[in-house]
């Protein structure tokens, strides 16, 4: 026999797992799929990423016998694809509208691979160069797809000479709790930029907006007693760069 039994469905971008009984020594296992042989699938388990009907043949070198068929059925989360509204050249604009429509599905949006906290939303208002994505989840079957990468950029070079040659100081480091986040541009630059505090699991778990005045940024962040101890990465996102540190919290 099989199990599961009857009917086993699985995502589109993961397994099902068959197991078939029973075992002990000398008994040998070969799978079948839609009654055609499954090609070197001789094991007691079976990982599966088709749809079809899998049964196995199962012999103790006398005898032998054939179970009934399991189906497996492959779900999805539907389409995740990702419709520009605007110009993905945001030198002008400074900013894009990135809108995904799935269906009944939540949306989680990505920057560089990362969730952004809290855009959830159809709609995404990008106002930073860089990779975006958006993960769907079906609120029916929990099954998740990612789109495809759709790239902001700037054409605009105006301050990038000035932004160049900026080094990320942070300071008191290690940390019992607060710290600054210190920069110093070449030029009397002034924009803004995007702090994020990213976690050991890729997370980001604090995000702030400060700007740069006549060439310096300099901005506190206040951890709290939530923020369990360990090294943060920090990211400062100011124009087209991106500045990286690391930040050691000891509680």
């Amino acid at each position: 026999s099989i199990s599961p039994a009857g009917t086993v469905t699985f995502c589109l971008s993961s397994t099902a797992q068959l197991t078939a009984s029973p075992s002990g020594f000398g008994i040998t296992y070969q799978w079948f799929r839609n009654n055609v042989l499954f090609a070197g699938q001789t094991n007691q388990v079976v990982n599966v990423t088709n749809n079809g009907t899998y049964t196995v043949e199962v012999s103790n070198g006398i005898c032998s016998s054939t179970s009934n068929g399991t189906s497996a059925v492959k779900l999805k989360a539907g389409s995740a694809n990702i419709t520009v509204i605007g110009n993905l050249d945001i030198c002008t604009s400074g900013s894009v509208t990135l809108k995904c429509s799935a269906g009944t599905v939540t949306y989680q949006w990505n920057k560089g691979g990362l969730p952004i906290a809290g855009a959830t939303n159809q709609l995404y208002t990008a106002t930073a160069t860089g990779d975006y994505t958006v993960t769907i989840t079906s609120t029916i079957n929990g099954c998740s797809k990612t789109s495809t990468i759709v790239t902001v950029f700037t054409s605009c070079k105006l301050n990038e000479a000035a932004i160049d040659d900026a080094a990320l100081s942070l300071y008191p480091n290690p940390t019992s709790g607060n710290f600054i986040i210190e920069m110093n541009f070449s030029s009397s630059l002034t924009s803004d930029a995007d702090v994020e505090l990213i976690n050991s699991l890729g997370q980001i778990v604090y995000t702030q907006q400060t700007a740069i005045t006549d060439g310096k940024l300099q901005s506190e962040v206040k951890l709290n007693n939530d923020f369990a101890a360990g090294n943060y990465f920090v990211r400062v996102i100011a124009s087209d760069k991106v500045y990286n540190g690391i930040i050691i919290y000891q509680k």
